[in-house]
């Protein structure tokens, strides 16, 4: 098995109090983030039912593709994927899981609801479907060893969350642990009680679903996030994204600003950083 490495937890530069950062970013150029803790579980899944093809579904600009292309690639599985097929074909993501090998099959959107909502109807031999996002139990154990690795005395985890499936992993290794650390997951679209659902489904009442800086929707971007991202960016030398990053770390500086949250705050990097290096952004 490829050896991604462990990134570290250190200070957060640039920040108006004192609080730290687990850059997961650098676990690997593609496979980064929570993508490699989701995946990780899956993978080993595969591994023990003796798949052969990993299946899976997301957007035309989705992180999760592209890992799983490079990930099945790494680990010797055949992969594709179901793409909602009124979205353009070719951009930077899709070339590049094309070019990890993963076959990609189009769905128009109302098909691609019906599959997030029953999953596939059959698979072949061999094949292991994993929900969009990498949402389910094997994604959840992923983030076991990350939190066993973090200071027992955090006050506060802040992430950018779109299907809950990272604060789900969270609260959950936290509550096994017994510790009293708190989450605020940060919806980078408008899907807050949707989340909020399925953490109150595994009790996680540890977990909070922030719902005021998804800047209008998934993938919205408007000039005043743009230039918060570039200018934060910048100040605490991290590498960010528009879409989730920039919107996680936006939302907890101002919490920290006005007071709402304060303590041992730390800033989950999930990674990510292939959207801030779209066609879409280049010219910004």
């Amino acid at each position: 098995m490829p050896n991604w490495a462990e990134p570290g937890f250190e200070p957060l530069k640039g920040m108006p109090f004192q609080a730290y950062v687990q850059r997961d970013d650098l676990i690997h150029p593609v496979v980064s983030g929570n993508k490699s803790r989701k995946l990780l579980g899956w993978l080993r899944l595969a591994e023990e039912q003796g798949a052969k093809r990993l299946l899976s579904m997301g957007g035309a600009y989705s992180n999760h593709v592209i890992a799983l292309a490079s990930a099945a690639g790494d680990y010797g599985f055949e992969s594709a994927c179901y793409v909602r097929g009124d979205e353009p074909m070719s951009n930077l993501f899709l070339d590049y899981a094309q070019s990890q090998g993963m076959e990609l099959i189009p769905l128009s959107r109302a098909d691609f609801r019906d599959l997030r909502s029953r999953g596939p109807l059959a698979l072949e031999e061999g094949d292991l479907f994993i929900p969009e996002g990498g949402f389910g139990e094997p994604a959840w154990k992923g983030f076991q060893r990350l939190v066993e690795s973090w200071p027992e005395d955090l006050d506060l985890i802040v992430h950018a969350s779109a299907t809950a499936t990272t604060a789900i992993g969270l609260g959950l290794a936290l509550s096994s642990l017994g510790r009293s650390t708190r989450v605020m997951a940060v919806a980078v679209l408008k899907n807050a009680d949707e989340q909020r659902t399925a953490l109150d489904q595994l009790g996680l009442n540890q977990v909070e679903v922030w719902d005021q800086a998804h800047w209008g929707g998934y993938a919205k971007t408007p000039e005043a996030l743009l230039a918060y991202w570039k200018e934060a960016e910048q100040r605490t030398e991290l590498v960010l994204d528009p879409v989730y990053t920039a919107k996680a770390l936006y939302a907890m500086e101002q919490a920290m600003l006005t007071g709402s949250i304060g303590g041992k705050v730390m800033f989950y990097h999930s990674g990510g950083c292939w959207g801030g290096q779209s066609e879409r952004f280049r010219s910004y």
